[in-house]
């Protein structure tokens, strides 16, 4: 028998705060795993350990430009050097240092022992191997010293961070390989509705493309998760029920787009219910109020509205956070700061709203954001311009341009 959502004993209406808490209690006691692979794979990837940097960084003195190792006081004299060798990189000079001498050396080259100093190849004359400078740099001048990057004991990566570019070159810079990283969670992406077709296939009059699964696929993969599977279900209770029923059995967590309203079309409520737990329908929130979400199984499901500035939205505010939290077993809620508006901002309703906008660098050299003129949620090309999100109180509101508002960068 089919349960009324409506009558069904957990929180409906909350705050979005209340919602980043019961997402978090829901989630927050299933086992993270991790496993080793190779450093070139890694990349998205969160780190599993704490990786500690083993020697120095650089692990010995060495040039910082072609030119020739000389000694500080002897340059200052102006005396004529004389070349007694040459270093380059990954070859070092082994032979003696005696006085007025100079050593040739190449970028990257170890220094040589018994100098200080780098005089650039601009300001040499050489002649039959005797240098003479014209130009006297400073003490030490284009030399890089041991350690002066980072010393033995630097962490290089905490456990739970996500591995970019460029901790993907201090790893390897540091010579970790292979890594521990955390296995990332699968995640089935479900678009649910009749008037929808796939790209690609042919679409009537009546019908629609899905682009909410496109956009949710590469938002969870820039999240660190892996797309297990990606369906598209028309308004059928029985249909609905058997996919996500053998979903639920090998994913880690579904997202699904549409069908969480409140009319007799709005299938998911009653059938969360029904087949598992619904932990919160409704947020007092705009866009996203239907958000639900819940267990299908031993699975946890995210229902967000069908609206694909919904989805754009509620991704980042809710499912993203989620995904890190079930990837590395740490909660991270999303990073706000405070901006000043570029220009006046009206919200004339009692809900709290999370409007999407564009922050940029003014003139001034300041982080400014500026809300989209049209905040409508089905609204889908203004998304391209989209960088930020504007999180907005309960309560009618005029903000002037100048204030202060919070502002997640995306």
């Amino acid at each position: 028998m089919a349960i009324d959502p409506f009558a069904a004993p957990y929180p409906k209406n909350i705050p979005l705060s209340t919602a980043e808490e019961l997402v978090g209690a829901a989630l927050s006691g299933r086992a993270a795993y991790a496993e080793r692979v190779d450093l070139y794979t890694a990349a998205g990837r969160y780190s599993a350990d704490d990786v500690i940097l083993a020697r120095p960084w650089p692990p010995f003195s060495q040039a910082a430009m072609d030119g020739f190792a000389v000694r500080y006081d002897e340059l200052a004299a102006r005396s004529a050097l004389s070349v007694v060798g040459r270093a380059q990189a990954g070859s070092a000079y082994r032979g003696e240092a005696p006085p007025n001498s100079a050593v040739r050396v190449t970028t990257g080259a170890p220094m040589p022992q018994g100098y200080d100093t780098i005089i650039v190849d601009e300001h040499c004359m050489v002649s039959a191997a005797v240098l003479t400078p014209t130009a006297i740099p400073s003490r030490g001048a284009n030399v890089r010293v041991v350690g002066e990057d980072a010393a033995p004991g630097t962490r290089l990566l905490t456990r739970g961070e996500r591995i970019g570019p460029v901790q993907l070159a201090l790893l390897a810079a540091a010579g970790v390989q292979p890594l521990r990283v955390y296995v990332p969670p699968r995640v089935a992406i479900v678009g649910l509705g009749s008037e929808l077709t796939e790209p690609g296939q042919p679409c009537a009059k009546d019908h629609v493309y899905q682009c909410n699964n496109a956009l949710l696929q590469s938002l969870i993969e820039q999240t660190g998760g892996v797309v297990q599977c990606r369906e598209l279900l028309p308004d059928d209770p029985q249909k609905i029920a058997q996919a996500l029923t053998t979903i639920a059995a090998r994913a880690d967590l579904i997202v699904t787009s549409g069908s969480v309203s409140s009319s007799e079309m709005d299938l998911l409520p009653p059938l969360l219910a029904e087949h598992g737990q619904v932990h919160f329908w409704q947020l007092q929130l705009k866009p996203g109020h239907p958000t639900l979400f819940g267990r299908w199984g031993d699975a946890p499901l995210f229902g967000l509205p069908g609206n694909i500035a919904s989805v754009f939205s509620l991704f980042h505010a809710l499912v993203a956070p989620a995904l890190r939290l079930m990837a590395t077993g740490h909660a991270q809620s999303p990073a706000r700061q405070h901006m000043r508006l570029s220009r006046d901002l009206l919200k004339s309703h009692p809900r709290a709203e999370i409007q999407r906008g564009h922050w940029r660098i003014d003139a001034n050299g300041n982080a400014c954001v500026e809300p989209l003129a049209n905040q409508q949620p089905h609204r889908l090309l203004s998304l391209k311009d989209v960088n930020a999100l504007i999180y907005l109180p309960t309560g009618a509101q005029e903000c002037r341009a100048g204030e202060r508002v919070w502002v997640q960068c995306l």
